[in-house]
């Protein structure tokens, strides 16, 4: 994700009009257009939010009319869409609240006091899609916590179109009130047997609790030969032959996880080089 500051004179152009919070700093938020929908968009790509810098938590934020210079300075971030791609009029994020960030405690103000206006960049922008990605393969997405929102776009958008042959989301987090969207996606891989959900957390026993009786350990070990076939039943040969790997969030799990891929002949894709490897990290 990208935080700066960028000169704009004009308004709020989005209201934020849903909001559930998952846990204490997670939460799964909807922005609405003024225009009535973004420009089309790839599952996966990202769109750029803003709220001016000086912008609360202050006591009062009605003191922004239209025109204050202070609108002339915007924080912004970008953030993935976890919204179908078919939905552009109204489109989900998936956030964590750094409390000494620029932009996000400012985000949960806005819902938590109002206005519940923001800023909503409607030119979408991304390459992590599956746009190059041939139809038919099995897809291995790895994420750790709001790192699968690029995933649910992508599984919501081609879920029933025969896109892949497996769809397997890993999901990694310290707590289970971290895996935000967990009775979502049981209840889509419950329905849909191209579907493999494999939450697993990496926290300690106080973080994680008794009741957990799912995987522990990071998700980068699944990369490793034979794991990923171990851990879920199901024969998938993680081979650049036949599956295209994701891997989206925190270095610390998308490090290790490169070192078996790219023994195994994997090429990381970019702008410029086709691959089976593709690769988002955030800070």
């Amino acid at each position: 994700m990208h935080r700066s500051a960028v000169v704009n004179p004009e308004p709020y152009n989005a209201t934020i009009v849903d909001w559930r919070d998952c846990s204490d700093t997670l939460a799964v938020f909807t922005i609405a257009p003024d225009g009535g929908a973004v420009e089309p968009f790839d599952a996966g790509q990202y769109a750029t939010i803003g709220l001016p810098k000086e912008h609360p938590p202050v006591a009062n934020p009605d003191e922004f009319p239209p025109g204050d210079p202070r609108w002339q300075r915007l924080w912004r971030r970008a953030i993935t869409m976890a919204s179908s791609a078919e939905r552009r009029d109204r489109l989900e994020f998936y956030a964590v609240r750094v409390d000494d960030g620029k932009m996000t405690p400012k985000l949960w103000h806005a819902w938590k006091r109002g206005p519940r206006r923001i800023w909503l960049d409607e030119h979408v922008r991304g390459e992590f899609t599956l746009v190059d990605v041939p139809h038919g393969r099995d897809l291995v997405m790895a994420g750790t916590t709001t790192g699968i929102a690029p995933y649910l776009s992508m599984y919501r958008t081609y879920r029933d179109t025969g896109r892949w042959r497996r769809f397997v989301l890993i999901e990694q987090c310290t707590r289970p009130d971290e895996l935000g969207y967990r009775a979502e996606l049981e209840r889509y891989a419950a329905e849909d047997d191209t579907l493999i959900y494999l939450p697993t957390l990496t926290g300690d026993d106080d973080a994680v609790g008794s009741t957990w009786t799912g995987r522990r350990g990071g998700a980068a070990s699944l990369f490793e030969p034979g794991a990923l076939a171990e851990a879920t039943g199901v024969d998938i040969d993680v081979s650049p032959d036949t599956c295209d790997v994701f891997l989206c969030g925190d270095p610390a799990m998308i490090n290790p996880a490169e070192k078996p891929l790219l023994e195994r002949e994997y090429v990381i894709r970019d702008h410029k080089t086709p691959g089976q490897l593709h690769v988002e990290r955030y800070w």
